[in-house]
């Protein structure tokens, strides 16, 4: 083996173990499980409660939450969004309220190559001090506000919709174009 192969091989193996700490480091509070938007259940007597499932909040002025969706089930994601804007709005709470005002929703027509998943993002901006943006407690605020029969749609519609993990980017204004 050359000397030049083998300092090649030595740059291709630190920047391989660099890239995989750099994904190391970031992975703790990168993504929602995926398992958590799930609609709650009907609660059996015995069973013990659930621990709740980590806030997602935003410590910046704008965030996104970055969403796979089964191909198949974009339209009963898309019935859960419009039922959790409806709950947001008509809330009692203002905070749900300043929360429904900064949010919007984006969907990339596209779907992944890899899992054919379709990517939806929640655009939070202005982002809400301490509000919890988790798709599980937005999904409990719609559920909430529901009628039985409608809260077991809700459930049918957005259990295993989900495709992946949910990421969570906290955005800082790097250049306002329009300034």
């Amino acid at each position: 083996m050359s000397v030049n192969s083998l300092t090649l091989r030595r740059h291709g193996v630190a920047l391989a173990a660099a890239s995989l700490l750099v994904l190391l480091s970031a992975a703790p509070g990168f993504a929602q499980a995926a398992a958590a938007p799930a609609a709650p259940a009907q609660p059996a007597a015995q069973a013990p409660a659930a621990p709740a499932p980590p806030a997602v909040t935003f410590n910046e002025a704008a965030g996104a939450l970055v969403i796979q969706i089964k191909g198949d089930r974009t339209a009963d994601f898309e019935w859960a969004l419009a039922k959790i804007k409806d709950a947001l709005n008509k809330s009692e709470n203002p905070v749900h309220k300043q929360q429904a005002a900064g949010l919007k929703a984006y969907k990339n027509p596209e779907a992944l190559p890899q899992t054919a998943a379709i990517l939806y993002v929640l655009m939070v901006t202005p982002s809400v001090p301490e509000a919890d943006y988790s798709i599980t407690t937005l999904s409990n605020i719609a559920y909430k506000s529901l009628t039985a029969e409608e809260q077991q749609e809700f459930h049918k519609r957005i259990s295993g919709a989900f495709a992946g993990p949910i990421a969570r980017w906290q955005l800082s204004l790097v250049s306002d174009f329009a300034k």
